[in-house]
């Protein structure tokens, strides 16, 4: 877990556009929800707000970079969900009786 988050820090802050480097952060990315599902959650609301209030006014991503970024992400992750769902496993009735959002 901490390797692939590392690498994707690494991929992002030497990030100057590119289609190459979206992908890497991408699959770098599946890898790392692969190891640590709230790993990957925390690194990307990390990202999201460096981007957001940083990044953004000094590179912009485009649209091709977008889709190559969360593509493979969506496929991946989905696929990793679908198979290893921390929810379907004797502990997941106990989880969603003592969470707030089912309360």
């Amino acid at each position: 877990m901490l390797f692939f988050s590392v690498a994707v820090m690494i991929v992002y802050l030497d990030w100057r556009g590119g289609l190459k480097r979206a992908t890497a952060i991408g699959l770098l990315s599946v890898a790392l929800f692969a190891s640590n599902y709230m790993a990957h959650v925390a690194l990307f609301a990390c990202l999201a707000v460096d981007y957001l209030f940083w990044r953004k006014h000094e590179q912009s991503v485009q649209k091709g970079e977008w889709a190559a970024l969360f593509i493979p992400q969506i496929i991946g992750c989905g696929a990793i969900a679908m198979v290893r769902n921390p929810l379907r496993t004797q502990f997941g009735e106990y989880f969603a009786s003592n969470t707030l959002l089912i309360g």
